[in-house]
């Protein structure tokens, strides 16, 4: 069954077990790899998601509760900006995930995603010949996403729809 675009990113989002079972477990060696240079930002106020959610202390006055020093009596987030950045070339991959600057409270996550391909092959042990190199050519629509490795955490998905549209 093959799903194009959007409709994969939301069977990998609202599915927690998606990727466990359509992720190939065994590397292999990589032949030609080709994948186009793009760019992906977003920025949005996530407050009212978060509230969706379930996350309201944060926007109470009981905020104090949750910080190590208390910065003053009633304090409250108003707000929670998110902005999340990639840019794919020949260099590599350059991943930014930050809250702006001019936030009183505000973290920054600066990390490097790698990417690498896999192939999941047969269950039983072979003594036969390696496997030939694996060519991944990214000439038709894909998503991509940035996965914490140990915890298995997807950070971010996203799709290209059209990737030879320069």
């Amino acid at each position: 069954m093959q799903m194009m675009g959007s409709a994969l990113v939301d069977k990998v989002c609202s599915k927690p077990d998606f990727l466990d079972r359509h992720y190939p477990y065994s590397k292999v060696e990589v032949g030609d790899f080709t994948i186009p240079r793009f760019k992906f930002s977003i920025y949005f106020e996530a407050s009212k998601v978060l509230k969706d959610l379930g996350l309201v202390l944060p926007f109470t006055s009981n905020v104090t509760e949750m910080l190590y020093s208390t910065p003053a009596e009633d304090a409250y987030i108003s707000g929670i900006l998110h902005e999340f950045f990639i840019k794919v070339n020949e260099d590599g991959t350059e991943v930014l995930r930050q809250m702006p600057q001019h936030l009183k409270l505000s973290w920054f996550l600066h990390e490097a995603a790698a990417i690498s391909a896999v192939v999941l092959l047969g269950s039983s042990l072979s003594t036969g010949p390696p496997p030939q190199k694996m060519d991944f050519v990214a000439d038709h629509p894909f998503i991509f996403l940035i996965r914490e490795e140990n915890t298995k955490m997807v950070h971010h998905v996203g799709h290209v729809l059209n990737p030879l549209a320069g």
